[in-house]
């Protein structure tokens, strides 16, 4: 389980340009989480940090078997988020991961440390709007209700690629008792595709459902959100 759930975060799986710093608010998620039929929790949370710019986005889920723990400070002042710092730890039976992703913007570039590859550690020339997995998750979120481009750059595993996603036939989902009319956006990736449930509205995605060239299945549906 810890691998492939792994896969979907940091593979960029799940992922506006964005939403002005005003517009953003603080606000949280509750998820369970399906991989292959066994079940576990999840949560994501907007957090402002220091400076009236910079807001802290994580992410948690995990069960009694393995957990993961993502967290990226980002800065909101232009058209799109501008990463600044990421982490994540896993933690499995086996043992436990932890990787710290560094945004350098001066000098146009980003770099891995921590539990990581050295051919994957970087760095990697960074170009203005790239972003990591994370921070997608936002981007889809407000740039799908806003009808703004769904082309990104995403920074993950020692290397910078693109990543667009096309937008499918609306989909009524149901949040904690309420109905919503979902726009539903799609990624392939080789043999890896990927469908993602946004709500105007909301600001985090309300699914997140991910086929694995091997054949395994993830599947995130938010339980309940609330604006902080």
């Amino acid at each position: 389980m810890k691998t492939r759930i792994s896969r979907l975060w940091l593979a960029g799986g799940l992922c506006l340009a964005s939403l002005s710093a005003q517009a953003l608010e603080p606000a949280s998620a509750q998820y369970q989480v399906s991989y292959n039929g066994m079940n576990a929790s999840g949560s994501m949370a907007l957090r402002p940090a220091s400076g009236t710019q910079r807001w802290t986005y994580t992410l948690k889920l995990g069960n009694r078997v393995a957990s993961i723990d993502q967290a990226t400070v980002f800065d909101a002042s232009g058209a799109r988020y501008l990463p600044l710092a990421s982490s994540r730890h896993l933690s499995y039976p086996l043992g436990r991961r932890a990787i710290t992703t560094h945004f350098n913007w001066r000098e146009g570039r980003v770099s891995w440390t921590g539990d990581v590859k050295s051919a994957k550690r970087g760095p990697v020339a960074l170009q203005r709007g790239d972003m990591d997995p994370l921070l997608l998750n936002l981007s889809l979120a407000s740039d799908a209700a806003t009808g703004r481009s769904l082309n990104y750059r995403v920074a993950e595993n020692g290397r910078v690629r693109p990543m667009a996603y096309t937008r499918l036939k609306n989909q009524d989902v149901t949040v904690d008792g309420k109905r919503y009319s979902a726009i539903r956006l799609f990624h392939a990736d080789g043999a890896k595709k990927t469908v993602v449930w946004v709500v105007p509205g909301v600001p985090l995605p309300v699914r997140i459902l991910q086929h694995e060239p091997e054949g395994d299945t993830i599947d995130l549906r938010m339980q309940s959100w609330r604006k902080a």
